[in-house]
């Protein structure tokens, strides 16, 4: 028989979920995903109308950028 552990939170989006939608709704670049800083932080990443490949932070709630807690 197999357990299954609920952690109370399974469907939530995490923090990046919730800025990328964010973000992509208000640039709308082609491409688009969630790609990770060498200090570990969440950036929204695509190809912007121009057809560059562009970059920006993504942001919490409070408007600071999200990265990783242990790096």
């Amino acid at each position: 028989t197999t357990v299954l552990h609920s952690y109370g939170n399974d469907g939530l989006p995490s923090a990046e979920v919730t800025a990328f939608q964010a973000a992509d709704a208000r640039l709308k670049y082609q491409k688009a995903r969630i790609e990770y800083d060498p200090k570990g932080c969440a950036r929204y990443q695509g190809v912007a109308p121009d057809g560059q490949l562009r970059s920006e932070p993504l942001l919490d709630a409070r408007s600071q950028p999200i990265c990783a807690k242990n790096l």
